[in-house]
């Protein structure tokens, strides 16, 4: 892959990049077709992981501590769709709420993002993403998310010049284990992400997925360790909900 710098020109001016907080409502599967139930369910997640490489400018809200204030505060999520829903930024600290959904499947995935202002719950901007069902993790990353991020940084500033660069070499492991986890190849997902893990021991996002990758491969006295090793080492991690309730999900580990 060659190596991954966007250049995005969103005006001549060279002024201070602006961070954003965004929660991530779970995704609908609109295709009609039950084998993408999985997929919508776990796309908030991969998205997450997608955005984590441009955490100086988008911030997902942790969804163990917006689920709690939205639970506090009676809100009714389900509106959030074309016609607007409950405001949440007077609840939590976020600029922006997104609800995705896949919708149709013919020659490429397709996907619907709809971002609403998280203190007015008006919708924003849509974005209609197409991306290829062989390679979808890493279609997801590399094109889909920095048209995201470049669509949240015009509206959090409408004036801005955005250069993103990302280590090459990170991404390209991450999303090699990504994409056989997503395709069911658990034991090649832990290969990769173990071979992440040594090579940036100071990632926690590393360490959620390995551990994510040996419970799915039926290695869950691994899984454990490694997740144990999470909270010790990553006491206040991204992944640290995430990885609480594998925890507490977590079969007996049998040595």
């Amino acid at each position: 892959m060659k190596c991954l710098t966007y250049l995005l020109l969103l005006s001549a001016m060279n002024v201070a990049l602006a961070d954003s907080a965004m929660v991530m409502l779970p995704f609908f599967n609109a295709t009609g077709k039950s084998r993408y139930d999985a997929l919508a369910a776990g796309m908030p997640d991969l998205l997450t992981t997608c955005l984590s490489e441009f955490s100086g400018l988008v911030n997902v809200v942790e969804r163990q501590a917006f689920a709690a204030a939205a639970e506090e505060q009676s809100l009714d999520l389900s509106r959030y769709t074309q016609g607007g829903g409950a405001a949440v930024g007077h609840v939590i600290a976020a600029d922006w709420v997104l609800r995705g959904s896949v919708t149709g499947l013919s020659e490429a995935l397709e996907m619907q993002l709809l971002v609403f202002d998280a203190r007015t719950a008006i919708l924003s901007t849509s974005l209609r993403l197409r991306l290829d069902e062989t390679n979808l993790v890493g279609d997801l990353c590399t094109n889909a998310t920095p048209r995201l991020v470049q669509r949240l940084q015009e509206l959090t500033s409408e004036s801005q010049a955005l250069v993103l660069a990302t280590d090459v070499e990170k991404q390209n492991l991450m999303i090699n284990g990504l994409n056989h986890f997503y395709n069911g190849k658990f034991a090649h997902a832990t290969g990769a992400f173990l071979d992440f893990t040594q090579r940036y021991a100071d990632s926690s996002l590393g360490v959620y997925w390995l551990a994510r990758s040996l419970l799915r491969a039926d290695l869950s006295h691994l899984a454990h360790i490694e997740l144990s090793d999470y909270l010790i080492r990553f006491p206040s991690g991204p992944e640290l909900e995430q990885v609480r309730s594998l925890l507490e999900h977590m079969p007996v580990a049998q040595p």
